[in-house]
């Protein structure tokens, strides 16, 4: 909360802009603290669970903490005022194929959902899951992906043009070993040594680009929640536009650009000056060059 600024937000929760936001993974426990508006199980298998074990891995339940964890558990989560819908389409072992990935997508199109949390990847590039990314990017959602943690190649869904894709850092500022990067990943967020809610709500550290996707989530709602008229891909664009540098050497040595650390605080100090640029180009070729920059030095651990 600290690393992305989030720590000291006074955010107010109207409840009709209230987003709705679809953590694509394996499940949500009912845990105290932890709200969840609606659930579905796209996993055939795993049908007969109990609310207590929706999350047969712990992987979902660890998301959706990052995102609306309260006081109430020893989770806080960057927007706890956001409306949370556990769309399980990964089985006990975090595993699925792509058509009941594309299945949950679907489901989150006909339901409205505004963000979709996707923290897994895959190196296939399917036409058919291209085809469900793009429709659900016409349907207005902003989809947020972990780039990956094998050091390689951008996966999918991230590398899709559609999605928002999301490195991790650690707590010295820089780009993660572990964490793919490339020219798809547009933003940082912390993925090392994250405390997440686990089974009967006990503590979990976690690490991984999973985890930094949901720091990002949580930010896109709170900027959200300040219009609810705005399009995704003003909120994509004001989250990109308003990060931190990031000095890294490995960023140097494979000459990537443009990769920041997510600041929640100053997106919300520029958003007003980045909707009339927004607007004066209808979203199209946006010239931020008037824009504020962020002058803010990423925070050491």
């Amino acid at each position: 909360m600290q690393a992305i600024e989030a720590h000291d937000l006074d955010i107010e929760n109207d409840p009709e802009d209230r987003i709705k936001v679809a953590v694509l993974d394996s499940g949500i426990d009912t845990i105290v603290g932890l709200d969840v508006a609606y659930c579905i199980n796209f996993v055939q298998d795993e049908q007969d669970i109990s609310p207590m074990f929706r999350d047969m891995s712990g992987h979902g339940t660890g998301v959706a903490s990052i995102i609306a964890g309260t006081p109430q558990n020893a989770v806080q989560g960057v927007n706890p005022g956001v409306d949370l819908y556990s769309v399980k389409v990964l089985d006990a072992q975090n595993s699925a194929p792509l058509s009941r990935i594309i299945e949950g997508i679907f489901w989150c199109i006909d339901n409205e959902i505004d963000i979709i949390n996707m923290s897994f990847g895959t190196p296939i590039r399917s036409m058919a899951f291209a085809a469900a990314v793009a429709e659900a990017y016409e349907a207005g959602i902003l989809m947020v992906a972990a780039a990956g943690n094998d050091g390689g190649d951008v996966q999918y869904p991230a590398a899709f043009p559609e999605v928002l894709g999301v490195a991790s850092v650690g707590v010295s500022a820089e780009i993660s070993d572990f964490s793919a990067i490339g020219d798809e990943v547009e933003i940082a967020a912390p993925g090392e040594s994250i405390r997440t809610l686990g089974w009967f709500g006990t503590v979990d550290l976690n690490e991984g680009t999973s985890v930094a996707v949901p720091h990002v989530v949580g930010a896109a709602s709170v900027l959200w929640q300040q219009n609810r008229t705005k399009c995704a891909d003003f909120i994509r664009g004001l989250l990109v536009n308003s990060t931190k540098e990031i000095e890294c050497e490995r960023l140097e040595r494979e000459e990537i650009n443009g990769i920041g650390l997510l600041d929640v605080e100053f997106a919300l100090e520029i958003y007003d000056d980045f909707a009339e640029i927004f607007e004066a180009s209808d979203g199209l070729d946006i010239d931020v060059s008037d824009l504020p920059e962020n002058e803010g030095e990423p925070e050491i651990f």
